[in-house]
């Protein structure tokens, strides 16, 4: 019999590689386990549904999935009629942040489910197009905001996108904001905001307590900031070599890089070969 009812798994930075490819070893290895153990992935991330699915698929996992860094949580396979948790960022709150962050000359995209807009294709827009495999609507941001002005239908999701030390600025200058929304880093250049009530623990809670799984029979996979509470918990934390730093001292394990298969090796250990 396995410790673990259920595996929870982040996407970028530990379950796929630096080239944004699950690999061979990796897919296999949670197909066995999911054959072999019962045992099955939940997968938590910051991305769209739509650009999880594209992983969820090549794993045969749950259809269940915790998106935009839990604001969203689906339970199903239609992203639309299958939502069970839909978190909001506040709409004025949005706004503000968004002029601020184009003052300060920053690239800026805003999600709503599988809705991506940016303002303008630049650099960061294309590496996010490369990670995501999906393509953003260009439309005035403030404008497109202002359309999905009711609290029902607001953003899910801001990102920022610059320079680490631009990032670390704008996040001092937004600090007036901290009780209306969660701020994280995937990386020094990279800002994700989703509102106060959101954050990727609490889309795992809820899908935990519908699936009546206790958090101390998780294994959990995370290797940034918004991954933190994830990690800390769970039963069982681990996060890959590349994991920041903070990341690597809450895990209960740390296992190797995204690039060498981290997330099957660790599962390797405690899943062991029939």
């Amino acid at each position: 019999m396995s410790d673990f009812d259920l595996i929870v798994a982040d996407i970028d930075g530990t379950l796929i590689n630096d080239e944004k490819r699950l690999s061979a070893l990796t897919i296999a290895t949670i197909r066995r386990v999911r054959r072999d153990f019962g045992v099955d992935v939940l997968l938590a991330s910051s991305r769209m549904p739509q650009s999880i699915r594209q992983i969820q698929i090549q794993l045969g996992c749950l259809d269940a999935i915790v998106a935009l860094d839990g604001a969203l949580v689906v339970d199903g396979r239609d992203d639309k009629a299958d939502v069970v948790l839909d978190r909001r960022l506040p709409v004025e709150t949005s706004r503000d942040i968004v002029r601020m962050a184009m003052n300060a000359r920053a690239h800026v995209g805003i999600f709503r489910g599988n809705e991506w807009v940016v303002g303008k294709i630049d650099y960061w827009t294309l590496r996010e197009i490369r990670g995501n495999n999906l393509m953003p609507a260009v439309d005035s941001l403030l404008d497109r905001l202002s359309i999905w002005g009711d609290a029902q239908a607001a953003a899910h999701k801001i990102m920022i996108r610059g320079s680490a030390s631009q990032l670390r600025a704008l996040r001092r200058t937004m600090s007036q904001f901290e009780a209306q929304v969660l701020f994280s880093f995937g990386r020094p250049t990279a800002m994700e905001i989703v509102t106060a009530t959101a954050g990727k623990w609490a889309g795992v809670k809820f899908m935990l307590d519908r699936l009546g799984i206790r958090p101390e029979r998780v294994m959990a996979f995370g290797d940034s900031d918004n991954d933190f509470e994830l990690l800390s918990s769970v039963g069982h934390g681990v996060a890959p070599t590349n994991a920041s730093g903070r990341i690597r001292k809450v895990a209960r394990e740390v296992t190797l890089s995204n690039a060498e298969n981290g997330v099957a090796a660790a599962l390797n250990k405690y899943f062991p070969e029939l």
